[in-house]
Formats: structure tokens, sequence, C-alpha cells
């Protein structure tokens, strides 16, 4: 028996639904949601208009990225689309009148709807063709604070930080150098706000090799049109300009994380050091099995380098924990799967602020 496709009137109300669940979301969590509510009125008025702009950019980024965002999340669905009309929109110059086109304030519904008109084979390729890439240098606090409690991290030895989804490498930045970032991070608006709590203090060196993995090239401008809040993308472009020397990010599948050559490569010239992978809001753009596919791929791979860590960081319900919707957990995992830090609920912005949920050590 085949099943026939949504018609026009069901599928457009599923991705209204969408669209009402990440808005809520969004302002729940205090983040701007302007443009997604554009994106929703337009879709209420003209179906015709962004309905092909959403269909298109899932296809494509089956196509070029092996992603399927249709079995995603609303986020995996959404975030690409606005990021790709404020992306565009600075690229092409679209306000002469000075207006930043990654403010959403900038924007007004009829603008949208007229770029929407005017780049909709553009807006389908840049959404298709990049990952959501919401890189927060601000986020390697919470992950420090989790090493700190982990007794498998000794401060006199050294440490390879390899991380997934890595984007522009700026969390991983973070890691290479996390004295002076502790020193930034101490300067920045956001850290008045969060706990006031030491991180890091067990990452004694003044380097650490870092390498990040990623199925889109990075994009420092995409980066920054994925923040959401204006005063953490300042907090972003000051960081960059204070640590000018990127990681190096690697184009590849992180479920094949074993035979990239320049892993092992890193790891042989960084020996013996303990490799130590990270995965940041990455987990929820992989759906079923692929998921699970990664996860135990960073596992055998840790198992070949004589054991490492595995430090996770994402949305609940993607990491098993489907009781506890709309928060984001983090905790970290050794080479056998057992978990071996607390688990922690993430607050703020830059998630930098959390609660201890169990002390699973």
């Amino acid at each position: 028996m085949t099943t026939e496709s949504p018609s026009p009137t069901e599928q457009q109300q599923f991705y209204l639904d969408g669209f009402s669940r990440l808005i809520a979301g969004l302002k729940e969590d205090g983040d701007d949601a302007q443009m997604f509510e554009y994106l929703r009125d337009a879709l209420q008025t003209r179906p015709e208009l962004i309905l092909p702009i959403i269909e298109g950019s899932i296809q494509r980024a089956g196509a070029t990225l092996g992603q399927q965002r249709r079995g995603g999340s609303s986020a995996t669905l959404y975030y690409p689309i606005e990021a790709a009309i404020k992306y565009l929109a600075k690229q092409n110059g679209f306000f002469s009148d000075g207006r930043d086109p990654l403010t959403s304030s900038s924007w007004n519904l009829s603008e949208v709807m007229d770029f929407l008109e005017k780049f909709k084979t553009e807006i389908i390729d840049t959404a298709g063709s990049k990952t959501t890439a919401k890189n927060l240098p601000q986020r390697a606090v919470q992950m420090m604070w989790l090493l700190d409690q982990t007794s498998q991290i000794k401060p006199s030895k050294p440490y390879v930080f390899i991380e997934l989804g890595a984007s522009n490498g700026l969390v991983l930045d973070a890691f290479r150098q996390p004295t002076q970032f502790k020193q930034w991070y101490a300067r920045q608006p956001s850290a008045q706000l969060s706990q006031q709590v030491p991180f890091g203090e067990k990452l004694t060196l003044p380097l650490y090799p870092t390498m990040g993995l990623d199925i889109a090239a990075p994009d420092m401008d995409w980066n920054f049109v994925n923040i959401l809040d204006e005063g953490i993308r300042e907090e972003v472009r000051d960081f960059v300009s204070i640590f000018p020397e990127r990681s190096n990010i690697i184009i590849g599948d992180a479920r094949n994380v074993r035979q990239i050559t320049e892993v092992s490569s890193l790891m042989s010239t960084s020996y013996p050091s303990t490799p130590i992978v990270i995965s940041c809001f990455m987990l929820y753009q992989v759906p079923q099995p692929a998921r699970d596919e990664l996860q135990q791929s960073v596992r055998e791979f840790l198992k070949t380098q004589g054991g490492g860590l595995f430090i996770k960081t994402d949305i609940a319900k993607y990491m098993g924990r489907p009781e506890m919707a709309g928060g984001a957990l983090s905790w970290i995992e050794n080479e056998q799967g057992d978990i071996v830090s607390p688990t922690i609920m993430l607050r703020g912005k830059t998630i930098s602020q959390c609660d201890i949920v169990s002390e699973d050590l």
C-alpha cells in the first residue's frame, strides 16, 4: 500500500505547528523569535511562497549534506532558513539605509516577504547546503567545569580535543588556550550573569592540540547570523578578535572518525595525549539510526586510542531523556559509554549556567 503525500493544507499545518513550538521555546529562553514569527505569518498568508523554500531546503540538505531534516526538530528545519535570509541580505546589501540585516528588529513582515520572492533559489541553496552553526565559545565553560569534576582528568596529563560538528571551531579555540579563555570570559557581560564558580582548573597546559569535524565548510558570517542575541553576538566578535588563530576544521562525517586521516595524524603527532571528543548541540541534527552509529563510532575511536572521554551536550530528548521536554543536558562518558561526571541541566543564553541533575560519578 502506498501512502499519499499530505495535502497542501495538511503540509502547511504541519510546518505552522513546528514554527509555533520553536517560537514558544525561544521566548521561554529569552531569545529573539521575531524573524520566525515573520516566517510563520508568511506561511499563514502566502503558503505558496514559503512552502517551496522549506521543502526545497530539506531536499537540498539531503542531497548536499546527507542530512535528513524532515524527521528532525523544528530548529533543524527552520534555523537554516532564518539564517539564510539574514546571511544573504548581508551579502547582497539588501538594506541600503545602514540597517543591520543580522538584527531581526531591522526587518518588517513586508520586507521579509519581498526578500522571499526575490531570493527564493538562493535561500534554498544556502539553507540546504549549510548546517546550523550557533558556535559560542562560552559553551566551553560548563564543559570545562564537568572535566574538573571527572576523576579521569589529571592536570599533569596532555589531552587532544576533537569536536564533532565544530562549525568555525570557536569552542575548540577556548579549549586550545584555556587559561587565556578564562581571562577573556571573566570580562564578558554574560559572565556577570552566570554562576561565579571555578572552571578549567585541571587544564593547566598553555596550549592543547585541537581539531574539528563538520559536514559543511565553516563560514564566520554564517556563524554570526545563527546567533540571535545581539549582545552575545558582540561577545563572539570580541572573542574572534582576541583569538585570531582558528582551530583546524576538517570536512568529514563523524561516523567515520576512526578512518579520517587527519584525525589519525593528529593523534600520532600528539602521542601520548588522551583524546577528548566534544559533541555540542550536534546530536539533535542527526536522526536515528545515524545518531547511534555516530556515538558508537566515537566509543570505538576512543578504545583504539587506549581510552578517552566523550563530552555530550544537547537537547534532553536527543540525549535519551524525553521526559525533560525543552531542557538541555550535558555529561561526560568514557569509551565504554559509562557516565563519569555529574549530569547537569543547562541555563542561560550561552548555557554557561547549570544545575546538577545527578551525581553519576
